[in-house]
Formats: C-alpha cells, structure tokens, sequence
C-alpha cells in the first residue's frame, strides 16, 4: 500500500552522482516526485495510527470509570 524510502528502488540505484555536474534532471524529477508519493504515504500513515490510539486511550479510559462504577454497585450490594 505505501512505497518506504528504505525499500530502495531501481531509480535510486540507477542514480550516480559521482560526476560534479550530475545533470541527469529525468532522474531527479522522478526521484522527488517518489519521495513526494513516499511522504504523503506516510502522513496518511501516521494520521491513522493517531486517531487508532486515540480511540484506544478513550477506550481504556472508559472501561477504567466502567469498573470503578460496578465495583461501587458491587459494594452496595455486598453491604446490604
């Protein structure tokens, strides 16, 4: 689903740069535009892994007040 920068492609390995002109502007376009693709992967990523924990966190804080709650009831109950 998402291309990581550490999944090296063939364009990357392609690319030498070993000469100081390094003029080569096909495989510097595709190159940030690949890296443009990878970025917004990851943001995408990152957003969804954001609200995941968020609705976790609620989750776990209510399931902390739902227990407080019947351990009360129980107590009555037990009292009585």
């Amino acid at each position: 689903m998402f291309v990581l920068l550490g999944a090296f492609s063939p364009l990357w390995d392609d690319y030498d740069c070993a000469d100081p002109p390094c003029r080569d502007d096909g495989q510097v376009v595709a190159l940030k535009n690949q890296h443009k693709q990878e970025c917004k992967g990851l943001i995408i990523q990152i957003k969804y892994l954001k609200a995941k924990y968020t609705r976790e966190s609620t989750m776990r804080s209510d399931l902390g007040f739902q227990k407080h709650y019947l351990l009360v009831l129980l107590s009555k109950f037990e009292s009585s």
